[in-house]
């Protein structure tokens, strides 16, 4: 990774937790605006999450001792709260298959999808060069089909994501926390990761941008130079940006590839055991991957169908246009299932 593109992005990395800082001291000096300062240090926080993490990676990589500060910030990150909403039936389809289960990248309701990094390059790096960037996007599109997300917003009960994921308020909302989620997940982190999205407006992909380029060189470093290793690469941190149309959805992604996918359960499992499984879902007509989490974790000390529900998701929020027992009918549902020591609550949104 180039020495100066780098520094330039531990520079901004810096500057923008020092302004996290100074809000958080600001709302413990004036205790009578602190309410104001905790709601715009938030808002801060959800709105500059991929840097603010990759400040976290760093506090927790480095042998010295964190500061208060540091440790209170890291805190903050780890007790994140995650929802993700989505229909009733997906959550049956998981529990019947004991699986997580991740939609296909390509058929999301962005049609920019995993497109920006390759227009950025497209647009200042590639534009007189067409025959590389021809191979470079067909590399890209093709390596892309493979890639599967379960999406996080970090927006509580919010009721776009009730109409926009979470079947028009008749869905549920599977609760999680940022260190909970990632546990799951932890130990394989160079196939799946667990991102903060970074938002981008059309006008960033045409000048150099210093988040951008990181992520380029990045991915670059991590191929070895290697280019089709780098294709491989960067074909997985196209998910990570999007369109800042999205911006207010505040979202936090888990992406894998189907091959890694395979390749990390055929190391864990049984090799005659395939524990991944692509569907074709007729009722949307989209590709999902479900991804079968119980052969690999130890979960001898929980006796219910669904031990690996509680390692994922404590809670469970019932849609704003469900019908007055849904709640009730949940709770009994998940009883039936083993889980009823998984919290179930019913939406506040006011949509109706």
């Amino acid at each position: 990774m180039a020495d100066n593109k780098l520094d330039d992005f531990d520079s901004l990395i810096e500057n923008v937790f020092r302004i996290y800082i100074e809000l958080k001291r600001a709302g413990l000096n004036i205790p009578c605006q602190r309410n104001e300062y905790e709601k715009i240090s938030k808002n801060f926080f959800l709105s500059n999450c991929f840097l603010l993490k990759n400040k976290y990676n760093k506090i927790k990589s480095t042998v010295s001792v964190p500061t208060l500060e540091e440790l209170n910030f890291c805190n903050e990150l780890e007790n994140l709260r995650l929802y993700h909403y989505t229909s009733v039936s997906a959550l049956k389809n998981m529990l019947l298959t004991n699986s997580l289960r991740l939609s296909q990248l390509k058929g999301m309701n962005d049609k920019s999808e995993g497109r920006f990094l390759v227009d950025y390059i497209s647009n200042v790096y590639q534009k007189k060069n067409t025959k590389q960037l021809e191979t470079l996007i067909g590399a890209i599109t093709d390596l892309q089909k493979n890639n599967f997300s379960l999406s996080f917003s970090t927006m509580a009960d919010d009721a776009a994501q009730w109409e926009r994921y979470g079947n028009n308020g008749t869905g549920i909302c599977l609760v999680t926390t940022y260190k909970k989620f990632a546990s799951l997940v932890g130990n394989f982190t160079d196939s799946f990761g667990l991102f903060p999205i970074v938002y981008k407006s059309k006008r960033d992909i045409e000048v150099q941008d210093t988040v951008l380029d990181t992520l380029l060189s990045s991915a670059l470093f991590k191929s070895r130079g290697e280019l089709n290793n780098y294709y491989k690469t960067l074909a997985k941190v196209c998910p990570v940006v999007k369109d800042d149309s999205f911006a207010n959805e505040c979202e936090i992604r888990f992406v894998t590839d189907l091959i890694s996918a395979k390749r990390i359960n055929a190391k864990l499992n049984n090799k005659s055991f395939d524990p991944v499984s692509t569907v074709n879902e007729c009722s949307d007509f989209k590709t999902y991957l479900y991804w079968y989490v119980s052969k690999y974790l130890k979960y001898h000390e929980i006796p219910n169908k669904h031990p690996w529900l509680y390692d994922a998701f404590d809670e469970i929020i019932v849609g704003p246009r469900s019908c007055k027992d849904a709640k009730t009918n949940f709770e009994k549902f998940l009883e039936s299932e083993g889980l009823k020591n998984i919290k179930v609550s019913k939406s506040q949104s006011s949509l109706i």
